[in-house]
């Protein structure tokens, strides 16, 4: 798949591969360390190649996001655990530094992933909003989305098969799916009080 995509030869992709650079926060990486998820077929809009773009990097982001705030919460607790057992630390020393560290134990997997989800949730609107915009000028048909409380994307798939008189076939699944993206992005998000729980809303 990354062959294809990078359009080397074998012995080029190879060579990429084997390429390590020494980073402190991956000494594994290169410039193949991930798959690209979506793929722009040959000859597309500008609106596909940017959200290819847009989604690899999320990707990526969320990878190296998840590693660092793995190991921070892992390094946190182990030295919390030190000071708490340590003898020649104060109680007062562990209460200032379990202060700090506590709350990043508890939130920071959080925020990472409300980030997340926010980011891509924003990613594919504004991709089907270039879309809807492109498609409007090159059929001459103004670019107007009714109000209404309807989802961005739902708007925008109206106006596309209404307004500029296009089959758009979509799997109801697919619907159902990113009604799911938005409503778990929005719990996350206005989850102030800590009630929600991802594993208990999926179930």
């Amino acid at each position: 798949m990354e062959q294809e995509y990078f359009d080397f030869t074998k012995e080029e992709y190879q060579l990429l591969k084997g390429h390590k650079i020494d980073s402190t926060f991956d000494p594994n990486f290169n410039i193949l360390t991930f798959s690209q998820y979506y793929q722009a077929l040959e000859y597309v809009s500008e609106p596909f190649i940017i959200f290819e773009y847009r989604f690899g990097s999320l990707n990526r982001y969320l990878e190296y996001s998840k590693r660092y705030c793995d190991e921070y919460i892992a390094t946190t607790n182990e030295y919390l655990e030190k000071l708490l057992f340590n003898r020649d630390s104060s109680a007062e020393e562990y209460d200032i530094h379990s202060e700090i560290g506590l709350p990043d134990t508890e939130y920071f997997s959080e925020y990472n992933y409300s980030s997340i989800l926010s980011m891509l949730t924003t990613i594919l609107e504004y991709f089907i909003v270039q879309i809807s915009k492109e498609i409007a000028s090159e059929k001459n048909v103004k670019y107007a989305i009714k109000n209404g409380k309807d989802p961005i994307i739902n708007k925008h798939l109206d106006f596309l098969c209404d307004s500029c008189n296009l089959k758009v076939d979509i799997e109801p699944v697919l619907l159902i799916n990113l009604d799911l993206i938005r409503s778990v992005r929005n719990k996350y998000i206005h989850n102030i009080d800590g009630t929600f729980q991802i594993e208990s809303f999926l179930n």
